[in-house]
This record gives C-alpha cells, sequence and structure tokens, in this order.
C-alpha cells in the first residue's frame, strides 16, 4: 500500500469518525444542559467566598485543563447521551457534608429536581430530615413526614420568614 494511499484512508477514517461523533449533535438541534461544565464551575465557585481565589482556581482548572476536558466530555458523550436516550449520566443527585463548630453534621444532597434534602445529626446524635424545595417567590422546608415547617422568602427586599 502506499503512502498516498494509507494517508488517503486515514484521512476517511477520521473524517468519518467525527462525522458519526458530531453528527447526532449537529441534526438533533440538541446541545444539551452541559451538566459536568456546570459541576466544575460550581465547584469553582464554592471553592471559596474570595473572588481571589476563585479566579486563581479558574485559571489554573483552565490550563490543566479541566474546563476544556468537561466541554469536551459534555459534547461528545452526556449531551448526546441525553439526546437519544433523555436522560444525561452526569445529572445525579450531588451530596456535601457540612460539619458545624459544635460537632453538628448536615449531609446536604442537591437532587436533580432542584429540590435538598438535608440530614441533620446534632452532637449530641439526634437527627433530625429537612427538605427544602423551591417555590415561585420562596423557599419551603418540610419534614419527613411531609409536614409544612416554615415558607421564607422575600418581603419588602428582605430575607424574612413568611408563615410557620
Amino acid at each position: 500500500m502506499s503512502s498516498k494511499s494509507r494517508l488517503s484512508w486515514t484521512s476517511r477514517a477520521i473524517a468519518t469518525v467525527a462525522l458519526c461523533t458530531f453528527l447526532p449533535v449537529a441534526l438533533g438541534g440538541c446541545f444539551g444542559r452541559f451538566e459536568l461544565t456546570r459541576k466544575v464551575y460550581k465547584f469553582n465557585q464554592d471553592i471559596s467566598p474570595d473572588k481571589w481565589i476563585q479566579w486563581l482556581f479558574f485559571l489554573l482548572i483552565s490550563i490543566v485543563p479541566i474546563y476544556g476536558l468537561a466541554v469536551l466530555f459534555d459534547t461528545i458523550v452526556a449531551n448526546s447521551m441525553e439526546f437519544w436516550t433523555g436522560d444525561n449520566p452526569v445529572s445525579a443527585d450531588m451530596q456535601r457534608t457540612f460539619h458545624g463548630e459544635n460537632g453538628e453534621v448536615a449531609v446536604v444532597t442537591y437532587r436533580v429536581d432542584g429540590i435538598m434534602d438535608v440530614d441533620l445529626t446534632a452532637a449530641n446524635g439526634e437527627k433530625h430530615f429537612v427538605r427544602l424545595m423551591r417555590e415561585q417567590q420562596s423557599i419551603v422546608a418540610i419534614d419527613a413526614q411531609g409536614r409544612f415547617l416554615a415558607r421564607v422568602g422575600d418581603l419588602n427586599g428582605r430575607t424574612a420568614l413568611l408563615a410557620n
């Protein structure tokens, strides 16, 4: 096989793979939610409340290139799967654990549907559960049995307890 025909075959193979990879996204008119990229962004945002530390971390993960890899994965894999199946493989519930100054532990589950489940363990071991759900102009807290606990929202430009 001559080098010219080998190059031609290689070029055609690469073009075919590229076309098969990007065709579903291009023809579908769907560019997806970019869930992994959003999670990287959220992680960067939560790294510190200080904007300078966030900026430095952003530079680091842009140079490394975490953002680039997240966008590439979202574009080729996750968003294509979401287009064909309706489910994004990155859209799983996410959990974070917070430790209080007095030994309290809160395990917060950020659900795909936007609801937050909070499992609280007091320093003495007593357990509590609260579910937080967003409404149009407020956030509602309910207990494990689905009973209403409180509603918090904006009242004349200030956060206020609207009902309990």
